[in-house]
């Protein structure tokens, strides 16, 4: 059989044209909602906080992992016109090792910032129930890092994070409730309905024209205390985005959300996102960097094959 009418007939199944409303999401945790749609009109006066962050891998080793962070913050205010009026960029690097004081545990030190140990058989970190290496817990380390810059502008308008507002790490929640209103929209959602379909997709299908809002469920919970919506931010887009809320501010989401590369997703996302990625050429100038600084330490250290890999022209 060809591979194409293979696919397609595997993947026929996977769009049903019916399906209950409702989101799977446990009950005893959320006060869940059948979808009432609100208009959203693309309105609206005040300031919205972009903030997103990047990683790379500089040096990985079954005990030890050095990255590079980077967390970046773009401002705008919305009155007549929108105006870009700061921009935020830092970068530090990340050391994580292994440490066995009676248990093992991972000791992350953000160099100039602080430390933080991680225990790595707690369940946010397990990968299909195995240990990960050092280098896993960056990504909470990234998120507190984020959370940290969020705080800080928190007198800067309302927060906008990729992603969801559900604490998964310890001291997340503290970060969290110090970064007043907040919005986080959530680019891929894998909430279905009780029959097994894309939710928003299902939401979507029997939305009203337009732009519009949907609130889905509220977390009753303190690791997830917020708003689910399901979101259509630009009339003619063709995406519906899970955002989360603690505040208000989804008209001034709309308003930023014209971009013509991207109708119906927040420019600003967009913009800070840029901001924040390190290319690999980034991340093998800080690589050549620490390798000469730090001479045959680094050397010994550096047993990686896919750094060499990686490095290599064809």
């Amino acid at each position: 059989m060809e591979v194409t009418e293979a696919l397609r007939q595997a993947l026929s199944g996977t769009i049903p044209s019916s399906g209950e409303v409702l989101a799977d999401l446990p009950a005893a945790l959320y006060d869940l909602h059948l979808p009432g749609f609100r208009p959203l009109p693309a309105e609206g006066e005040g300031m919205l906080c972009y903030i997103d962050g990047g990683s790379a891998e500089l040096l990985s080793a079954p005990h030890v992992s050095v990255q590079l962070l980077r967390r970046c913050c773009l401002r705008y205010r919305f009155g007549k016109e929108i105006v870009r009026e700061e921009q935020r960029r830092e970068e530090h690097y990340l050391v994580v090792r292994a440490s066995r004081q009676g248990a093992l545990r991972y000791e992350a030190e953000l160099l100039g910032k602080g430390s933080f140990t991680f225990n790595p058989e707690d369940s946010a970190f397990l990968v299909q129930g195995r240990r990960p290496e050092p280098g896993a817990v960056a990504g909470a380390v990234r998120r507190i890092y984020e959370l940290e810059l969020a705080a800080e502008m928190s007198h800067a308008g309302t927060m906008v994070l990729d992603g969801t507002l559900e604490a998964r790490y310890p001291g997340e929640r503290e970060l969290l409730d110090r970064c007043g209103p907040l919005l986080a929209v959530a680019k891929r959602c894998s909430l279905l309905t009780q029959e097994g379909e894309d939710l928003l997709r299902a939401v979507s299908r029997c939305a009203p024209q337009g732009t519009w809002s949907a609130l889905l469920a509220e977390g009753r919970t303190d690791a997830h205390r917020a708003r689910v919506h399901a979101v259509k931010l630009h009339p003619r887009s063709r995406h519906v985005f899970r955002v989360e809320s603690s505040g208000p501010a989804l008209g001034l989401l709309a308003r930023h959300s014209r971009d013509a590369a991207f109708p119906g997703y927040p420019y600003g996302l967009i913009a800070v996102d840029r901001l924040a990625r390190i290319s690999n050429e980034e991340r093998q100038f800080h690589r050549s960097l620490l390798s000469s600084r730090l001479g045959s330490l680094w050397q010994e250290l550096d047993t990686d094959a896919h750094g060499i890999l990686d490095s290599m022209e064809y």
